[in-house]
């Protein structure tokens, strides 16, 4: 009765004025029932039945006949209230003008990127559009809940906080660090519920797989989805501010002041501005078990797969992030847009194939589409950098072999003007040369010739020094003598040779 209560609630959104004849009613049925039901659904044989009971339905009840290909394949169907995000009442109203949708929503993503710290860059193909429209459908609802599920890098996010911005909702994400601790949470969830409760402020919580990996705030979240409160996170004197702030507000709204009132208004406003969106990936165990934990986790979200992208949007996709690249012409951009498409259905392929034989999964992301891109345009852009290099220097190489080319035809026109007097100063050199040579042997002959006198003078100072040396050596001997024998008596008197050596030396 949940979820049949909830295709109802997708129907009473909208105004006669969008809904004014039969064929409308039932696009719209159609629209909602798939929304709650087909959207959950992950095979496609569930898929194929739903369609056939849907088309039995409308046919029965509604008079329209319709095929289960056209009502889920052939025929999209889209109802949202994003065609008109400028107006005072935005009416939920069927979308058939995609190209004016899609020019809204690069309207709004230009506007999420001017505000916004963190930029996104989105490209909006069916797929993506699609998403946006289921999402934005569940937060525009009172107490609406939804859980994203899809591997990482589908796109979940994103297309939360862009849905959120063209709702106006402010965007909030629990900051789940190392040195987290349940205090700190608590702390969070406490300003969250104030500003959405008090302060009547419409918030959209996006909680990610990172973010739940504590049990105690998935808890939380599953009171928060099933009674619009987390027990025991206010204090008493907590609850006794908010119902002091509240106070002036309910007694505007003519309600009941007793406490227990106005905390129930406190929790009434917490269930209608506070929108929940989980992004769970499935892959492993992690979310079956917390499904089986927390039941609030499926009993009170709107459920919303992401399964893999359709070529379609690989290729839109891999087309604007090439169409960045310069100096491609078009039939290269397209081919290689082709090309990415191909090699990522072919690891798709080759992942089926493996867990078919070893039963080992492997996801193929749309991340890793993107990476593929990015790693091709950054490998183009070191190979361009690469050929610019070594193009700049060949062509340096090319302008000094230029320069010196210039440098030596210059160098010959100065040599042939220098030529004459180049001869003239040869002739006078080689005179000169003559001339010095003969100078040179004629230095040579009286160099020799000085040699030969310097021996013989040197022969004849070796004879002469030792004459000298013997004539010294006697006189050195006969000095006392001399001495002794002089007539005067200090002379004799120096000499200490006795007159026997004197006599001696005299024979």
């Amino acid at each position: 009765m949940r979820d049949v209560s909830k295709v109802f609630q997708g129907i009473m959104m909208t105004r006669s004025k969008s809904v004014n004849n039969a064929e409308s009613l039932t696009r719209l049925w159609i629209h909602e029932v798939c929304r709650v039901f087909f959207d959950r659904l992950t095979n496609l044989e569930d898929k194929e039945w739903l369609g056939k009971i849907v088309t039995q339905f409308a046919e029965k009840y509604l008079k329209a006949r319709n095929e289960a290909e056209d009502v889920l394949e052939n025929v999209k169907i889209y109802w949202g209230d994003t065609l008109k995000l400028d107006a005072p009442v935005r009416y939920y109203e069927e979308i058939k003008d995609m190209a004016k949708l899609r020019k809204m929503l690069d309207s709004q993503l230009e506007m999420y990127n001017i505000k916004a710290s963190k930029k996104m860059q989105l490209v909006f193909f069916d797929y993506a559009i699609e998403h946006i429209l289921r999402i934005s459908r569940v937060l525009r609802q009172p107490k609406g809940y939804i859980m994203l599920i899809g591997v990482g890098g589908s796109g979940k996010g994103v297309l939360t906080r862009l849905s959120a911005f063209m709702q106006s909702y402010q965007i909030k994400e629990l900051e789940v660090k190392k040195d987290s601790n349940a205090d700190s949470l608590k702390d969070s969830m406490k300003d969250l519920l104030h500003t959405a409760g008090v302060g009547d402020v419409p918030i959209c919580l996006v909680l990610t797989d990172a973010q739940v990996s504590n049990e105690g705030l998935l808890e939380d979240v599953n009171s928060l989805l099933n009674n619009g409160e987390i027990p025991n996170l206010f204090t008493s004197d907590d609850i006794d501010k908010l119902i002091n702030e509240l106070r002036p507000v309910v007694a505007e709204k003519k309600r009941d002041e007793s406490r227990r009132s106005i905390y129930a208004f406190f929790v009434e406003r917490v269930r209608n501005n506070l929108h929940i969106s989980l992004c769970m990936s499935p892959a492993g165990d992690a979310l079956r078990l917390r499904c089986r934990k927390f039941p609030s986790l499926i009993n009170c979200c709107t459920l919303n797969w992401f399964s893999d992208w359709p070529q379609s949007a690989l290729f839109s996709v891999s087309t604007k992030f090439l169409g960045d690249i310069d100096d491609i012409s078009a039939p290269i951009k397209k081919a290689l847009a082709e090309l990415c498409v191909e090699i990522h259905s072919a690891v798709e392929e080759k992942a089926k194939e493996l867990f078919a034989e070893l039963r080992r999964k492997v996801y193929v992301t749309p991340k890793s589409y993107l990476d593929l891109i990015r790693l091709y345009a950054e490998g183009l852009a070191k190979k361009r950098k690469q050929m610019d290099d070594s193009k700049n220097r060949l062509a340096g190489g090319i302008d000094k072999l230029k320069e010196t080319n210039v440098n030596i035809a210059q160098m010959k026109r100065r040599l042939e003007v220098l030529q004459p007097k180049l001869v003239e100063k040869s002739e006078i050199l080689e005179v000169s040369q003559k001339k010095v040579n003969k100078e040179q042997r004629m230095a040579t002959q009286k160099e020799q010739l000085v040699t030969m006198q310097a021996d013989e003078v040197n022969e004849k100072a070796k004879k002469a020094k030792a004459i000298a040396d013997e004539a010294e050596g006697e006189l050195n001997l006969l000095m006392p003598c001399l001495l002794y024998t002089s007539p005067s008596p200090r002379d004799r008197q120096k000499s200490r040779m006795p007159s026997s050596a004197c006599k001696k030396k005299k024979k």
